[in-house]
């Protein structure tokens, strides 16, 4: 894994190269935005997230994209996703120059929330840039994360190989407060009609403790166009990957303060107190790393909440 106080500067020198080779733009005869478009992407998967144990996900995301002048761009992102027994809300925006022949260069901005203790808020500021050379398209994000995180900084270094107009592969390093390799694929099975349809997979993978794999179905809303042409003329990606990995360190950061903090008065030795809910105490248990099998202190009523319907 590459050690921590060298990540920065890993993901600086690979944002810098990518900025440098999309410059000189030059003249431009493509707009940034073919025309307004949309996509929807029906997700499921899974994978240990942040030390947190095994936990499945299935959600839903979505994307409009409109032009803005010739050579600007505008995209607005958002998604729900069920994250084992907590809920997951994503949105943010996309404000970008691109010449489909060349790359793209933007900024975004964007904010997430987590059910889990209460609730933990975040959100993201950053750069953003592609360079297209014919099938290969390599792309660099850096910026910095703020809110219920732990670790501020974050970034990506990715490159995507097209083997075909419609079949995508990829492959990159990300960093979310701690390293990823990430890996994913994406098939355009049709395209008429002003829509488009394709399957797709993602993946963050840090290490047994540390990893996220999901896939889908994505529906395109706007031209006739191949996956390549798509991407490069139509939506950036989205952030919603990253944004889940960042929850999932935001509660394993909560639950260690929750640990650590003396039991309150009258709970008997419980690190937390009870929620009256049980379906949130349930939660409440789960984060404190108990089980039906292994409850905690009778105080937090664990084995209560775990045997409710929820």
């Amino acid at each position: 894994m590459i050690r921590k106080n060298s990540a920065g500067g890993v993901l600086a020198v690979a944002v810098a190269a990518v900025l440098s080779l999309a410059y000189p733009m030059g003249a431009q005869a493509e707009p940034a935005v073919s025309g307004l478009n949309a996509k929807v992407s029906a997700f499921g998967g899974g994978g240990d997230f942040a030390g947190n144990g095994d936990r499945g996900l299935g959600g839903i995301a979505a994307s409009v994209t409109a032009p803005v002048m010739l050579n600007l761009g505008l995209q607005v992102d958002g998604a729900y996703a069920r994250i084992g027994d907590d809920n997951f809300f994503d949105t943010g925006a996309h404000l970008f120059w691109r010449d489909p022949t060349v790359g793209l260069i933007g900024i975004y901005g964007g904010y997430a929330h987590i059910d889990g203790f209460g609730g933990q808020d975040f959100g993201r500021v950053g750069a953003e840039a592609h360079r297209f050379l014919g099938n290969i398209t390599f792309e660099g994000t850096a910026g910095i994360r703020f809110g219920d995180i732990p670790d501020r900084a974050y970034g990506s270094a990715k490159l995507q190989y097209y083997a075909t107009d419609n079949l995508m592969f990829s492959g990159g390093y990300s960093y979310e407060g701690r390293s990823f390799g990430t890996l994913g694929a994406e098939y355009q099975l049709a395209s008429r009609d002003g829509m488009g349809m394709a399957l797709f997979a993602d993946s963050q993978i840090g290490n047994r403790d540390n990893f996220t794999v999901l896939g889908g179905l994505r529906l395109f809303f706007g031209g006739n166009d191949s996956l390549i042409s798509r991407h490069r003329r139509q939506d950036p990606g989205n952030y919603v990957l990253p944004d889940m990995t960042a929850g999932q360190q935001a509660l394993s950061n909560a639950k260690a303060r929750h640990q650590s903090t003396p039991p309150p008065a009258g709970t008997s030795g419980c690190s937390f107190p009870p929620d009256a809910n049980l379906c949130t105490r349930g939660t409440q248990c789960f984060m404190a790393g108990y089980t039906l099998a292994a409850p905690g202190p009778a105080a937090c009523g664990c084995t209560a909440a775990f045997g409710a319907f929820c």
